[in-house]
């Protein structure tokens, strides 16, 4: 996998990619820019977000591969 781009958008990207499996969608790529940007969110934040968001829950991973997007 290669690793999109640098700061707060690639940071953005990445948790897409590795925690959804996924390309951002513009619209909430956007949203999550903004919340770490103005900082009404923190990183760990977000990532905790997109960890327990029901896209993620709902992929019913194993906890090898559970550690494995952890990692």
């Amino acid at each position: 996998m290669s690793v999109p781009g640098s700061g707060i958008e690639g940071f953005v990207t990445r948790l897409y990619k590795v925690v959804l499996g996924r390309t951002p969608d513009a619209t909430g790529k956007a949203d999550w820019v903004k919340k770490l940007t103005n900082k009404s969110i923190t990183g760990g934040d977000a990532a905790t977000k997109f960890l327990t968001s029901s896209e993620f829950t709902a992929k019913k991973y194993l906890d090898d591969d559970f550690l494995e997007i952890l990692y």
